[in-house]
């Protein structure tokens, strides 16, 4: 169903559960309402199996970004990618992903808050280092969810190359080297 959303580079996403549809229509008018505008939000809570996807049920993630696959409310966005629709999570805040019984999945769901009223469906989507669906974070070269590479770097800014701000505790840097303390000399 989904083709617009990837996850690790090159394998597609899947839908996880069954859609839902949310049509709510103004009193006397054919058009329905789509949008809450500010006006509050709606709580989904969509069935789904665990199961489809070992990365989801498993907590797979990868060990260097800190990417990881989690299942998220996404809704139809039908007038976007010029009016030929697409998957979208705009506008919806994941509250809690439950797996159910670890023996089959029964009893799994996703939550959510939308202000959005459309068709919903619970899908495996990429998450970022801190667990957040379709998020942004990466690890750094630290090991840093979020990082920008400083715990670790040294005077030169290039991360894990052994030289330390504190210049092995007799300096401090002087631009992109160790300036040593008087009676040091440094590397030898």
């Amino acid at each position: 169903v989904r083709t617009n959303v990837v996850t690790f580079g090159s394998r597609r996403c899947s839908v996880l559960g069954n859609s839902v549809v949310i049509n709510v229509r103004k009193h006397f008018n054919a058009a329905h309402v789509t949008h809450l505008g500010g006006r509050g939000k709606v709580r989904l809570r969509l069935p789904f199996d665990p199961l489809l996807r070992n990365e989801v049920s498993r907590s797979v993630r990868d060990e260097k970004s800190g990417m990881q696959t989690v299942v998220s409310c996404l809704f139809w966005h039908a007038s976007a990618n010029g009016g030929k629709g697409k998957w979208s999570n705009a506008g919806i805040t994941h509250v809690k992903t439950d797996l159910g019984d670890p023996r089959n999945g029964t009893g799994a769901f996703v939550e959510c808050l939308t202000d959005h009223l459309s068709i919903f469906s619970a899908s495996e989507v990429p998450a970022d280092c801190d667990g957040t669906p379709l998020g942004l974070k990466l690890r750094d070269e630290c090991g840093v969810c979020g990082g920008d590479n400083s715990l670790c770097s040294g005077c030169d800014g290039a991360p894990n190359t052994g030289r330390f701000k504190h210049c092995s505790g007799h300096g401090k840097c002087a631009g992109s080297k160790c300036a040593c303390d008087a009676y040091y000399f440094g590397i030898m």
